[in-house]
């Protein structure tokens, strides 16, 4: 239903820059294993641990490698991709996914590690829920951009929930097995 929506060009330059920015998420992956890993040897409902420091260190990485990211496909990332003029508007989106989704991993994973799959799986359904509406609508009016708005909206969202759940947990306000 989408792709009759898309010009073709646009269409194969949101494939291109995708791949383009995809390693900014896979390197960060690693924090989130590690994430899951340190914090499970933790009851962070009991304060033995202080969750903030690692978020600040994801939160300087996303930034530090948006930021480099964007300057080297600012310069050279046009050789590489099919001409549009939506390239600027599909580096700067895809860095902003890039960079809210590693966040969302590593809150992800903090939760799971205390055992709170349920929180997970509510943002999922929550998230599920808006995005094909808001999908179709903003495809519909602003095409290819529109996808990738449509997405930083519902991976902004899940970031506020997790944040929300994970700031939250210290403060016993969400109940854990543990």
């Amino acid at each position: 239903i989408y792709l009759k929506i898309f010009d073709p060009q646009s269409l194969a330059v949101y494939g291109q820059v995708f791949r383009l920015v995809d390693p900014l998420v896979m390197v960060s992956s690693v924090f989130s294993t590690v994430a899951y890993a340190k914090f499970s040897n933790f009851n962070l409902r009991k304060r033995e641990v202080k969750v903030k420091p690692f978020i600040y260190m994801m939160l300087m990485y996303v930034l530090l490698s948006s930021i480099s990211y964007y300057i080297v496909l600012s310069i050279i990332g046009e050789w590489f991709v099919l001409p549009t003029s939506h390239f600027q508007t599909f580096v700067l989106g895809f860095l902003c996914i890039a960079g809210i989704k590693c966040l969302n991993g590593a809150l992800t994973a903090i939760l799971q590690s205390q055992g709170l799959y349920k929180i997970g799986l509510y943002v999922s359904l929550c998230c599920i829920c808006l995005a094909l509406p808001l999908m179709y609508m903003l495809i519909k009016f602003y095409q290819a951009p529109g996808a990738i708005y449509s997405i930083i909206i519902i991976e902004s969202l899940s970031f506020i929930l997790l944040s929300a759940s994970v700031l939250l947990l210290p403060n016993r306000l969400i109940k854990t097995s543990r």
